[in-house]
């Protein structure tokens, strides 16, 4: 019997404090203690927005992985509900942190691709969808073909991601199916 899990990915974006430019720094920051820092960080970040939630299965469980991020997994079950709570936790954070860039998935893959499937370029299949769907300072991100191979890494989608000279916002509508659970 397979489970339901929902996996996620935080990046944070270096910081460069002697440029005053939004661009100024397109790296990810791999330092382990800054890491463990924001882990902390969004662990009380976590605790202050749910406080005595019970989770359905199991809670959101962070870790500092493999440099460079921050990782989170569960298993969910039938418990959808869970990983929707999930997804507005860690959009949320993005919105407070806007060094912090997502990325999610489950069992399934990259579901808010399919929740955007009706909204979503026609260029984006399942086998080139890895690395490019993100949210990003509160918003959904979809790294486009022109940003890297069809295939693209993730060090070159990040970098798509945090560059405002790649448009990577993901259309409104798209934006608004993607996260219309959030939403119920």
């Amino acid at each position: 019997m397979a489970l339901d899990y929902f996996c996620c990915d935080i990046y944070v974006r270096a910081t460069d404090a002697t440029s005053t430019s939004a661009d100024s720094c397109l790296e990810i920051e791999t330092n382990k203690d800054k890491l463990h820092m924001w882990y902390a960080k969004l662990f009380a970040f976590m605790d202050r927005k749910l406080g005595d939630f019970v989770w359905n299965r199991e809670p959101l469980l962070l870790f500092v992985d493999m440099l460079p991020r921050i990782s989170g997994r569960m298993i969910h079950g039938d418990a959808v509900d869970d990983e929707w709570l999930a997804v507005w936790l860690l959009r949320e954070a993005t919105r407070e942190y806007g060094e912090l860039i997502v990325s999610v998935r489950d069992s399934d893959g990259e579901f808010l691709l399919a929740e955007a499937a009706m909204h979503i370029p026609h260029w984006i299949t399942p086998e080139n969808s890895e690395h490019r769907v993100y949210i990003y300072r509160n918003q959904l991100h979809i790294v486009p073909l022109s940003a890297g191979s069809e295939n693209i890494g993730i060090n070159d989608a990040l970098a798509a991601v945090m560059d405002s000279g790649v448009f990577t916002l993901a259309s409104a509508p798209a934006a608004a199916a993607a996260f219309s659970r959030l939403d119920e």
